[in-house]
């Protein structure tokens, strides 16, 4: 499992994951399109919060009086750039000393797969959330995980990815179970603006899976990765995309 408090790894996660201009605007329109116009979001939720970098698309798309940011890796939210209107508690995905809050809408991103019994956690969410809240799961499963673009050059990162990750339709069913309507899409982002920096994402090795490659596999993977990059980059072939899963949950 990867150690989230490791020594150095929440400002290689932070630099190896930025939500660039073009990727920041789309789920910025994605977040604004699951809450209904009439819900005013007091409260955001961002359930496995890391390092933040989704409190900007949070406060464009949902205008939220304050975010509460909830991860169990206090070096992660301590790495985050600090606001007033954020409030970072340090607590397990399972931990029930969130279900305090009263949220107007979730952010799970890439998190939920981590809770011990997702299911039952889909069913506190829609019993915490205020009327018509909604809760947004951004997650990989089985279907996308074969089209992340970095995990090709890393055998053994990508095998721990596909354990970890349900399918589709068991994602979705964990929602509608808890009594959300529910809808999902998959969403592709390029992997990275440019190739160069495609590259520099991968060696910074802030992406969790990676953690679990040996410093062997490692070096043989970012070979390989740079030459297929630079041959891609001669041919002024695009980067190619990534493709994550979004569930949206509309309580009643």
């Amino acid at each position: 499992m990867t150690d989230y408090d490791a020594r150095g790894f929440a400002p290689r996660f932070r630099a190896s994951r930025p939500l660039d201009p073009q990727t920041e605007e789309l789920w910025v329109k994605l977040l604004r399109a699951a809450i209904p116009e009439e819900v005013l979001v007091r409260t955001a939720l961002d359930l496995g919060a890391g390092t933040g970098r989704f409190w900007p698309a949070i406060r464009r798309a949902w205008h939220p009086h304050r975010i509460i940011a909830v991860d169990r890796s206090a070096a992660m939210l301590t790495a985050g750039t600090q606001a007033e209107d954020v409030e970072a508690v340090v607590a397990d995905i399972d931990d029930e000393t969130i279900d305090r809050y009263r949220p107007n809408a979730v952010l799970c991103s890439m998190s939920l797969h981590y809770s011990a019994h997702p299911g039952r956690l889909c069913q506190r969410l829609k019993a915490m959330l205020a009327p018509h809240g909604v809760v947004c799961v951004r997650t990989a499963c089985q279907e996308t995980t074969s089209a992340n673009t970095i995990l090709r050059f890393f055998p053994t990162a990508r095998q721990a990815e596909l354990r970890a990750f349900p399918e589709r339709g068991v994602i979705e069913g964990w929602l509608s179970e808890a009594g959300f309507r529910v809808r999902s899409e998959v969403v592709r982002t390029p992997a990275a603006p440019v190739y160069r920096e495609l590259v520099r994402r991968a060696l910074r090795r802030g992406l969790p899976s990676l953690q679990l490659v040996s410093n062997s596999e490692f070096a043989l993977g970012m070979l390989r990765l740079a030459g297929w990059a630079a041959g891609r980059a001669v041919r002024r072939l695009p980067v190619p995309h990534d493709e994550t899963l979004l569930v949206v949950g509309q309580a009643g």
